[in-house]
């Protein structure tokens, strides 16, 4: 991925800066914006959500246990 984002909706933009910050206090202090939002990418290469409903549902259900790419980059 580039330096920049690749996810333009300003609505998931939000919904993966919420999520990241709750995360961050919840269960990975470490985890980044760009974790989240690569992760996500990765998994709607396979399954892209079909609104910004799903998308954004997709991101509420994230876990740090979803997110193993995070502890690779430590």
């Amino acid at each position: 991925m580039s330096g920049q984002s690749e996810i333009e909706d300003k609505y998931i933009k939000l919904a993966i800066a919420l999520k990241t910050n709750q995360l961050k206090r919840e269960e990975l202090s470490s985890l980044t914006y760009q974790h989240v939002e690569s992760s996500l990418q990765e998994h709607w290469r396979f399954r892209k959500p079909a609104s910004i409903h799903e998308a954004v549902e997709d991101i509420q259900q994230l876990s740090a246990m979803w997110l193993p790419i995070c502890q690779h980059r430590q």
